[in-house]
């Protein structure tokens, strides 16, 4: 078999697998939980994430990028708090999963707010570019593949010279897999001719000297069906590959030494441990399926959740017994590194 038909055929079999989310994300050395699609907007769990669909990411068709959705994700849902971040320290998002065959770049903005971050409207946050990733000079491996064998880990650093304020971080995973006109592809993808976007906003609240306002974009406008870093085919083209959107931001001067900070995790429910146990519970019965007998794990539901024996649980959740047994061994601290 050819071989970018074989990898189309992975890409193919990835997609049932399913894709990923950013589960958690360290912002100045302080854990916080992400967003996890399959059952925070339930739950009702206060987050510095953006909730949104699990569908998070504009679908096969190239005019997507044009779309409201394009900002941070379908069925936007503000965050109503934000986590406090030096100028200068580093976020570092953690990503429940990711296909080894959806390759692409992955890109990370900021765009400062004024107004109350529970009613932003995403489309008309000024952003800036702070850091990029695409395919590296060997041609082989993409930002994704980094990904993938650093444990689903990556960082970034804040500007050390911007202005202080309320930003929020748009952090995006772009893949190619179906960005290409060659029949057999676009017959399988839905004749996709484009790329997908995997989009997650967050909210931080930096404290800083700095007085600068970087060059910005807005999105929708950021980026065209047709630019060479979104309708690109990853089987076939031998060219070097454009990361997507406006420059990147670079301080034009040194970054100083920030002291370290003592190392914090925020649970999912605040300080409540009742309520972060139901939590608990609640995200272990969309990973595992109840036969009769024991619990087996549910493919076709959540990817990502913390791996480990199957979870004894004193009983099932309903909607008159809501989860307020206790759960019966490691405490599974919801797939937080470190936690």
């Amino acid at each position: 078999m050819e071989l970018s038909k074989l990898l189309f055929v992975l890409n193919l079999a990835s997609c049932v697998v399913g894709h990923g989310y950013v589960k958690w994300l360290g912002v100045d050395n302080k854990l916080w939980p992400g967003f996890n699609p399959h059952v925070d907007g339930q739950l009702g769990v206060k987050r510095i994430a953006f909730g949104q669909s699990y569908e998070n990411h504009p679908r096969y068709a190239p005019d997507n990028v044009l779309k409201p959705d394009i900002a941070c994700g379908s069925n936007t849902i503000p965050a109503g708090i934000a986590a406090p971040a030096r100028a200068g320290s580093n976020i570092t998002f953690g990503w429940s999963t990711w296909p080894i065959t959806h390759n692409g770049p992955i890109i990370t903005y900021m765009g400062r707010y004024d107004g109350d971050i529970k009613n932003v409207n995403v489309n008309e946050v000024n952003f800036f570019k702070i850091a990029e990733m695409g395919l590296a000079d060997d041609g082989v491996t993409w930002a994704t593949n980094v990904l993938s064998a650093g444990d689903n880990v990556t960082s970034v650093t804040i500007p050390h010279d911007i202005k202080p304020g309320t930003y929020i971080v748009r952090h995006e995973l772009i893949t190619l897999h179906f960005a290409t006109e060659d029949s057999m592809y676009m017959y399988a993808a839905a004749k996709a001719k484009g790329a997908q976007h995997f989009i997650s906003c967050f909210n931080i609240e930096v404290s800083s000297t700095g007085t600068v306002s970087p060059p910005t974009v807005r999105f929708p406008g950021a980026y065209a069906p047709r630019d060479p870093g979104i309708y690109f085919d990853v089987y076939r083209n031998i060219t070097p590959y454009p990361i997507p959107g406006p420059p990147l931001y670079k301080p034009s001067t040194p970054a100083p030494v920030l002291p370290k900070k003592p190392y914090e995790v925020v649970m999912p429910m605040g300080d409540d441990l009742v309520e972060n146990m139901k939590y608990f519970n609640n995200m272990y019965f969309q990973a595992w399926k109840w036969d009769g007998q024991t619990f087996k794990r549910n493919n076709d539901s959540v990817n990502g959740l913390p791996d480990g024996p199957n979870p004894k649980i004193s009983r099932a959740c309903t909607s008159k017994d809501p989860c307020e047994g206790d759960l019966k061994g490691d405490n599974p601290s919801f797939g937080l590194k470190g936690a």
